[in-house]
């Protein structure tokens, strides 16, 4: 039954959301679409020509597409399609088929896994290293405000799951690198099927992808009011955001000539002037701090719809690329003699405030354990 599922999802994973690229004979050739005209890598031209007219910019919908997060020196033979289903015509793939992404590899993960008696990740390790077609880097840019209100939920749409995407990566991949313990590093050199030390190294250069897409997704986010997380309602903008302001006031100067009475009617129109200017100024002021308000309450509310990190991620802090002491000097007994690596950086901070957060939930979950035992006692 194992082997039937396995087979089955993996191959309805592969048609739904992968990509091939054209297989090329050398480096410098280029694939048959053209790849050398578009300014595309010839190793990295999609077989899908409705995929190869998104990255071209001559797609029927307009949002330019960009091969994104590819791990360095990878040689990826297949990519994730994420703006492709996004910008489809078909309501169920933008709404329903990208929501089925993470749990399938989830799901296939677990058969491939080696704990569950599969036979191994490096089954599925291609999906660690594959790069992800996106929307281009300007449209979560200066120009993102341009774009229409569709256009913008797609980017951001496209941001919200690529996000959700590298955290399952990262979830899944992160027991398989692990080696702090003697088993552990027996099970991931050999029973799962690649070297671990490698695999450390993809899952360091995902967390940094997701450092970046967070980010864009929190830009993206607050400025998209028509996005909103699946399983959620939109949320509505503030009225103030859409109320129509009146035009600039211009204040006249006096006329020197005029009679004593037009100046004093002209003092009472420009002191009627002067107050509406204060007033309109007032309500300018009040409409950026809604706004304000409501943008960090809707990418507060997206990233804090993402696929939870696993607490298990924490280990990456001991991983080579990260570790602060380096691993020539593992078994020195005289700590002043080990030069000390550099020491921080934003993955860093990601994993130590993932750790905080593990930490805060362990001991609340305990604290409240307690408290309910201490009221059955009582209550006996």
């Amino acid at each position: 039954i194992r082997d039937w599922l396995d087979e089955k999802y993996q191959l309805e994973f592969e048609e739904m959301f992968v990509g091939d690229f054209e297989e090329t004979e050398g480096a410098g050739q280029k694939g048959s679409k053209g790849a050398k005209d578009d300014g595309l890598d010839p190793q990295q031209i999609p077989t899908d020509p409705q995929d190869l007219a998104i990255l071209n910019g001559t797609s029927g919908f307009g949002l330019p597409g960009e091969l994104r997060f590819n791990i360095q020196d990878a040689e990826s033979h297949v990519y994730v399609k994420i703006l492709p289903i996004l910008s489809s015509l078909t309501r169920n793939n933008r709404e329903m088929l990208i929501q089925q992404l993470c749990p399938m590899f989830r799901l296939m993960a677990s058969l491939s896994d080696e704990r569950y008696c599969g036979g191994g990740l490096a089954e599925i390790d291609a999906m660690l290293e594959c790069p992800l077609l996106m929307p281009s880097t300007e449209s979560s840019g200066m120009e993102f405000e341009d774009l229409s209100a569709t256009k913008q939920w797609v980017v951001t749409s496209s941001y919200f799951f690529a996000t959700c995407w590298v955290r399952e990566l990262v979830n899944n991949f992160i027991f398989a690198a692990d080696t702090s313990t003697p088993q552990a590093s027996a099970m991931t050199s050999s029973s799962q099927g690649f070297d671990c030390k490698d695999v450390q190294q993809k899952v360091i250069e995902r967390l940094k992808a997701l450092i970046d897409l967070e980010e864009e997704l929190r830009f993206t986010a607050s400025k998209c009011f028509v996005f909103s997380p699946p399983g959620l309602d939109l949320l509505p903008a503030p009225k103030e955001l859409y109320e129509v302001h009146s035009p600039k006031v211009d204040i006249p100067e006096y006329d020197p000539h005029a009679s004593k009475a037009q100046k004093k009617a002209a003092a009472a129109e420009k002191k009627k002037l002067v107050k509406r200017a204060k007033e309109k100024e007032k309500s300018k002021s009040k409409m950026l701090k809604v706004k304000k308000k409501h943008e960090e309450l809707l990418s507060t509310r997206a990233l804090g719809a993402l696929r939870p990190l696993d607490p298990q991620v924490c280990c990456a802090i001991g991983f080579d690329g990260l570790s602060v002491i380096p691993a020539s000097a593992e078994g020195s007994q005289c700590l002043s003699q080990v030069q000390v690596t550099k020491c921080g950086g934003p993955v860093i901070t990601l994993l130590l405030n993932l750790l905080d957060k593990s930490l805060s939930d362990i001991l609340a979950e305990k604290k409240s354990c307690a408290f309910n035992s201490g009221n059955e006692e009582r209550n006996d």
